[in-house]
């Protein structure tokens, strides 16, 4: 995830995703070293639904940036 808002995210992946498709999502919280087992466990799951896609060039390696929506 690079970045998000209160309506939805920004993600870049190698999986490629259509606009409209629903997806489940678990974001985990950060790595810290001090305290690894407080990282464990999911922070939040959505549903969301991709609202457009681009592909990126990335020297040869598949990675897609997309558009995702929270859905109430």
């Amino acid at each position: 995830m690079r970045n998000f808002s209160s309506q939805g995210f920004y993600i870049e992946t190698d999986k490629k995703y259509a606009s409209g498709t629903i997806l489940l999502v678990r974001t985990l919280c950060g790595f810290d070293r001090s305290r690894p087992s407080a990282c464990r466990q999911p922070r939040t799951i959505c549903l969301a639904e991709v609202k457009w896609l681009r592909k990126i060039e990335n020297g040869g390696v598949p990675l897609y940036g997309m558009g995702v929506r929270y859905l109430d």
